[in-house]
């Protein structure tokens, strides 16, 4: 069974609903019950609860097949026939449990109406996240999965897929698990351009891994993250230009350090990489993340996965 079985696409029987829908919504307008932003934005919010219930249905397809839930939209929008419609100023994101607890997920949607709503594996009801996002777990949360108590931290501007990033000396990408390690000393990853417009921070979280803790050299126990900067056109650095990395363009010269707390397991962790740059700065369009492992400052065989970005 692929996921196109999970999910009933007619589009004859579509096309008759839609009729039906403009129908109605015309008949409504007219007779002045409801105004035509109300029926819009109750689109909006609809498209985000049928973009929920079909990351339902391919998390718990994929749960089927692989045994987890996967932590991307990327792996559950391939192609498979899981339609996501995220509109314009709308976002979709997925959260994974903690380590030791119960395995789930609580899927994100943002609708274009500015509502967000929720869902997870342990319900088959929407939820929606309470007006201005909540310093706490709202009802209908599941406890496995840790709440971000942040809006931006949850539906960012998420990175660009782990597997159109750009990798160097023997970094590998496993594309079953969604994971990239960096095997080698000199390893390297970079991601494709992600868009910001004049931001003058900016925060990556992502899961990490490490193969060992060191209690000699500390050192070794950081993953080390940067970011480089670009104008319009996508090549023209915006910031530092204190070097370069696999061909990808200038480092900055704020990239951080993570520091991981145990060995061969997976943390959720977020860096901040301010670019200490004074507003206003409408030079920086696109920016690109990377991952590097050195002798120096980290390990070979860092693992990273369920990477997401935000500007500010």
């Amino acid at each position: 069974m692929s996921k196109l079985d999970l999910l009933h696409d007619d589009k004859a029987e579509n096309s008759i609903m839609q009729t039906i829908t403009i129908a109605v919504s015309a008949i409504l307008i007219a007779s002045g019950l409801v105004t035509a932003p109300g029926l819009i934005n109750n689109a909006r919010d609809n498209n985000a609860r049928t973009n929920l219930a079909n990351i339902a249905y391919a998390q718990e397809y994929e749960m089927a097949d692989s045994g987890r839930y996967s932590p991307t939209l990327a792996n559950l929008n391939s192609g498979e026939g899981v339609r996501i419609n995220v509109e314009k100023k709308s976002r979709v994101s997925i959260l994974l449990s903690e380590p030791g607890q119960k395995t789930c997920y609580a899927a994100f949607a943002e609708s274009a109406s500015g509502r967000v709503f929720f869902r997870s594996c342990e319900s088959a009801n929407v939820y929606e996240v309470p007006q201005g996002w909540s310093a706490t777990a709202p009802t209908g949360f599941p406890a496995s999965v840790k709440w971000q108590p942040t809006k931006n931290t949850v539906l960012g501007n998420t990175a660009p897929d782990l597997s159109t990033w750009t990798l160097g000396n023997d970094a590998t990408y496993d594309a079953s698990s969604d994971v990239i390690t960096l095997a080698a000393n000199n390893s390297t990853s970079f991601s494709a351009l992600i868009p910001v417009d004049n931001a003058k921070s900016f925060k990556i979280a992502f899961d990490a891994s490490i193969p060992s803790i060191s209690t000699t050299d500390t050192n070794k126990n950081y993953v080390v993250v940067g970011t480089s900067y670009y104008k319009a056109d996508g090549v023209t650095p915006a910031y530092n230009t204190g070097g370069t990395g696999a061909g990808q363009g200038p480092w900055v010269s704020n990239g951080n350090g993570v520091l991981m707390t145990s060995a061969n397991t997976w943390q959720r962790v977020q860096s901040t990489l301010g670019t200490s740059i004074t507003a206003p700065t409408p030079e920086i369009k696109f920016i690109r993340v990377n991952f590097s492992v050195n002798a120096t400052t980290s390990q070979a065989g860092v693992s990273i996965r369920n990477v997401s970005f935000v500007a500010e």
